[in-house]
């Protein structure tokens, strides 16, 4: 009974603690506790990255849920900036205050119907950037893509399913300066591409990371 109570009192502090927004790309502002964590809900797919100055937090991702659970590192009165990024490439930014309060809980809500085929691009990226096969039929592949001087792709994997086509790039920064990754340098290398998750997007000369992209092709099949 005690620790039925306690739980109780857990969730009804939470929710009293609970800011509700709708999905709009807007940019949000976000009171945080300095001395509890606070949780992070990013619609029903979860949250895959988190872009930020990470000396200014500390982050934790539940990835039982895709929720993250965020705890300053600055004093009461600043503030600091980050970007949450879904499976689908939903974009949210949020500003983030400082302040002595309890923990509090931010719920962003995609107000759109999340079909069969987000699920599988959402499932699908998600094996594809732990390196497991699950229900996908893998391919592996070596071959170099020829897109932009500044990088040097090599496909290593493709992951299908029905019409989708998942593809593994390494990614190699030979431009001779630090550069910015962005989706758009990667959207136009397939046609009808459907999301890209970008592994680190801060990338200096001659350093490697890993593009995953989900594409449609005609011919596909449920293997």
């Amino acid at each position: 009974m005690r620790l039925y109570f306690i739980i109780m009192i857990l969730l009804i502090s939470e929710v009293s603690n609970a800011l509700t927004h709708q999905y709009n790309g807007d940019k949000l502002h976000f009171d945080v506790s300095n001395k509890e964590h606070n949780r992070i809900k990013f619609g029903k797919l979860g949250i895959t990255e988190v872009i930020g100055d990470p000396g200014n937090y500390l982050v934790v991702q539940d990835k039982a849920s895709g929720n993250i659970f965020i705890l300053p590192k600055l004093d009461i009165g600043k503030k600091f900036a980050i970007s949450l990024v879904n499976p689908l490439g939903h974009v949210q930014d949020v500003e983030c205050f400082v302040k002595d309060i309890p923990g509090q809980f931010l719920d962003v809500i995609i107000q759109s119907t999340i079909d069969k085929e987000s699920v599988i691009i959402a499932d699908m990226l998600s094996n594809m950037i732990k390196g497991e096969k699950g229900k996908y039929y893998v391919e592996k592949w070596n071959r170099k893509i020829d897109h932009d001087p500044c990088f040097e792709l090599l496909q290593e994997h493709s992951y299908k399913f029905g019409n989708l086509m998942g593809v593994i790039l390494r990614v190699k920064n030979i431009s001779g300066n630090s550069l910015t990754l962005k989706e758009k340098d990667f959207e136009r290398i397939f046609e009808r591409t459907k999301a890209i998750t970008i592994s680190d997007r801060i990338l200096d000369n001659r350093e490697v990371t890993y593009v995953y992209i989900i594409t449609e092709f005609e011919g596909g099949n449920d293997r």
